[in-house]
């Protein structure tokens, strides 16, 4: 597993109008030509128990290499996902075994009942009529 870039916030700067411009001296002096720019811009909300007024915010991003604490997280968070999913797959294949074994369709910790398979059976061998072009009978029977 490589390791992988994280984007964290540097700087931010806050207007208390919507849609403000970014004004030039408010950006921070220290900037690298890689780091970016957000903009989030918000109409406000005005309620009864929850109100806010409108703003827009700039968001100064930095790419930065990850960590030896964060890589260790995200190898140990992928190794539990994948024995978690080993374990899925597994019981998933006891479970068509099983089916398979005992000749009975199965849903998910049910078995169908004798009724239920024959109803299913039934349906599914049920034939329906093909579909015929009804202008050509029409003009059949007209001559």
């Amino acid at each position: 597993m490589k390791r992988r870039k994280i984007e964290e916030t540097i700087h931010t700067i806050r207007y208390d109008w919507e849609d403000a411009p970014l004004k030039v001296c408010d950006i921070p002096k220290d900037l690298l030509p890689d780091d970016k720019i957000y903009c989030h811009s918000d109409a406000g909300f005005v309620s009864e128990n929850d109100s806010w007024g409108p703003f827009t915010e700039y968001f100064v991003g930095r790419l930065r290499d990850q960590t030896d604490e964060e890589y260790q997280k995200d190898v140990e968070w992928w190794e539990k996902k994948k024995e978690e999913s080993r374990k899925a797959r597994y019981a998933h294949y006891l479970q068509l075994k099983k089916e398979f074994e005992e000749g009975k369709l199965t849903k998910i910790r049910y078995e169908m009942s004798e009724e239920e398979i024959k109803s299913f059976e039934e349906y599914s061998n049920r034939r329906f009529p093909e579909t015929h072009n009804t202008e050509q009978e029409e003009v059949k029977a007209v001559k």
